[in-house]
C-alpha cells in the first residue's frame, strides 16, 4: 500500500522515470557545450598569437628598413657635400 501511495504520488512509475530523462539529457549537453566553446576560444587565441607574431615581425621589417633608408639618406647627403668618407 506504501508504493502504491509513492506511485500515485508521482504519478505512476513512467512518470518517475521521465522526471529523470531531462537531467540526464541536460547534463551531458551541457559537456558537449562547454567542450565545444573551449575549442572555439583556444582557436581564436591561438589565431590571435599568430596574427601578434606576424605584426612584430612585420614592424622588425619596417624598422630595419627605415634605418637603411635613414642610413641610404646620411650617404646622400655626405656625397652632396663633397666630404670623403674616411
Amino acid at each position: 500500500m506504501v508504493d502504491s501511495n509513492r506511485d500515485a504520488a508521482a504519478g505512476g512509475s513512467g512518470r518517475r522515470v521521465r522526471a529523470w530523462d531531462a537531467p540526464v539529457l541536460v547534463a551531458p549537453a551541457s559537456v558537449v557545450v562547454a567542450l565545444v566553446y573551449n575549442g572555439v576560444r583556444a582557436s581564436n587565441t591561438a589565431d590571435q598569437l599568430d596574427q601578434g607574431q606576424r605584426t612584430l615581425e612585420l614592424d622588425t621589417e619596417a624598422q630595419t628598413f627605415a634605418a637603411c633608408a635613414q642610413v641610404a639618406r646620411a650617404g646622400a647627403e655626405v656625397n652632396a657635400a663633397g666630404v670623403a668618407p674616411k
